[in-house]
């Protein structure tokens, strides 16, 4: 087999899939926190405000769609 090492110093994000007989590697930055518009209505429906500092404190969720009928992830 083959095995590959792949080494970095500072804070990026990784992603790796494979296509195929490709196997693809994507490795960019951490994007900083975008900055919301003063008065831009949220996902929840809030508005946000120059004053507000608030930050996502949840856990993040992985969906797996891997071998799963259409049908039944368009009901999500």
């Amino acid at each position: 087999g083959t095995q590959v090492v792949l080494s970095n110093s500072g804070s990026f994000e990784s992603l790796a899939y494979q296509t195929g007989r490709d196997y693809i590697v994507e490795i960019v930055p951490r994007a900083t926190t975008p900055a919301r518009a003063v008065g831009a209505t949220t996902a929840m429906g809030a508005t946000t405000s120059s004053t507000s500092t608030r930050a996502y404190s949840g856990r993040p969720v992985t969906f797996n769609f891997q071998d799963v009928p259409v049908r039944t992830v368009l009901q999500l």
